[in-house]
């Protein structure tokens, strides 16, 4: 007969689960919980190499040290914006990249990449220094 009031020996390798950090089991749960939603919201299993793939290329991001928020908003948004895009030509046509407000969206999207194109290149250029103790006041 089985006697459950005696504490079972662990087998070698073995690790307790008490042991594993809290942060583990958060990421862990998360990734489940992610994995699960994912699948039971279409029941499709390619979402779930979609959501492993775009995993991936998050974690390269923040590897590399690119913002991720750009690439959030662009995966969410980009259907509409394209939904949007081939109803504005549709109507207008190709007239519709020379109307005022596309010209000037054109230009602040071409603003902000030039701006940080040239940041980047003057900090290639010039160098922070390393900072100097001051002699402060003691």
């Amino acid at each position: 007969m089985l006697d459950l009031t005696e504490a079972a020996e662990p087998q070698e390798g073995a690790i307790p689960l008490v042991s594993v950090p809290l942060w583990a089991w958060a990421a862990f749960v998360v990734f489940v919980l992610a994995m699960l939603g994912c699948y039971l919201s279409s029941s499709h299993w390619e979402n779930i190499l979609l959501l492993l793939g775009l995993g991936v290329i998050g974690y390269m991001f923040k590897r590399c040290g690119w913002p991720r928020s750009p690439f959030i908003i662009g995966i969410v948004l980009g259907s509409t914006a394209e939904q949007s895009f081939h109803k504005a030509l549709a109507l207008w046509g190709p007239a519709f990249l020379l109307r005022p407000m596309s010209i000037v969206l054109m230009g602040l999207i071409a603003a902000s990449i030039g701006f940080y194109i040239l940041q980047q290149h003057r900090r290639a250029l010039h160098p922070n220094p390393a900072p100097q103790p001051s002699a402060g006041m003691m």
